[in-house]
């Protein structure tokens, strides 16, 4: 039998998070690893190599749930009736003030030669709320600097959003 040394804020750390965790190992039983979100494999991948510390391995539905290494990750647009696009990831939150936990991920779109700037908002399972994108800030001085993306996207909503729910949201969510 191997013996295993825990400390006490690691012990605090399982014993707060056990019900989480059993439920993570209940859906692999049941379904296979693979039936796991990216974001929950993270989170058993760090917990069990003990990579940095406890506190960023709190679920995905917490406030520590962003995970820096993927900043930066760009996911290129492959539909036929977008013109080259890209999304390029900077850090997640958890909606505290929603009863569904929504997850919103920050990050830049890049379209027509312009870069903007703004979220997606996702359930926790992946399904598309909302989104905006744009350029510069609503404000005196910046109004007229001011561009929404979708404006530049007219007719190509659907597209974008296929993009979103196929491409973006399932890799950070």
């Amino acid at each position: 039998m191997k013996k295993i040394i825990v400390t006490e804020s690691q012990m605090k750390f399982i014993i707060e998070n056990e019900e989480y965790i059993n439920q993570l190992i209940d859906k692999i039983g049941q379904s296979g690893r693979d039936s796991l979100t990216p974001s929950e494999k993270r989170y058993l991948d760090g917990i069990s190599s003990h990579e940095g510390p406890l506190k960023y391995y709190q679920g995905p539905a917490d406030e520590y749930a962003m995970y820096d290494d993927q900043r930066g990750e760009t996911i290129k647009s492959n539909l036929p009736n977008i013109p080259e696009m890209e999304f390029k990831y900077d850090y997640q939150e958890v909606d505290k003030e929603s009863d569904k936990n929504e997850i919103l991920i920050f990050g830049s779109v890049y379209f027509g030669g312009e870069e903007y700037y703004g979220y997606i908002v996702a359930t926790p399972d992946g399904n598309l709320v909302e989104y905006e994108f744009q350029i510069g800030e609503i404000g005196y001085d910046l109004l007229d600097d001011y561009r929404n993306l979708m404006d530049e996207l007219e007719g190509l909503e659907h597209e974008f959003e296929v993009f979103l729910e196929d491409s973006v949201i399932p890799r950070f969510v």
